[in-house]
């Protein structure tokens, strides 16, 4: 069983035009939209760039809005997991698109666990989480 302290500490969080960007201490970094959040969607820049980073998630004062580390890295960026409607901002397949940076010797690695399981690295990726 996971517990909180399983989930790595954000290092920084940051808007950037129309997504959010999180970078975790263990070096991962996950993009995500604006858009997958209503009460993100609503705000203003000014807002958005209000960020508060706590050990167990995001929050945005100006919006009322938090959003748990655990949740932003298995894709889940607000109600519904994607969006304020089900299925929102969510591939047909229920996967909301990220984007996942990875150092080179980690990417290796997964490259290798998804060959040898005849897989996609980001089915190896989705495993984990």
């Amino acid at each position: 069983m996971s517990t909180v302290s399983d989930t790595p500490r954000a290092r920084s969080a940051k808007h950037k035009t129309g997504s959010i960007q999180v970078e975790f201490e263990d070096g991962r970094s996950v993009v995500f939209p604006i858009t997958a959040s209503p009460r993100l969607a609503k705000g203003k820049p000014r807002q958005l760039n209000h960020i508060e980073i706590s050990p167990h998630g995001l929050h945005w004062p100006d919006l009322d809005e938090d959003l748990s580390l655990r949740g932003i890295l298995a894709g889940r960026y607000g109600p519904g997991h994607g969006g304020s409607r089900a299925g929102a901002g969510r591939k047909s397949n229920g996967h909301v698109r990220m984007q996942l940076s990875v150092k080179p010797a980690t990417r290796k690695r997964l490259q290798s666990l998804a060959k040898k399981n005849g897989t996609t690295i980001s089915a190896v990726v989705d495993a984990l989480v």
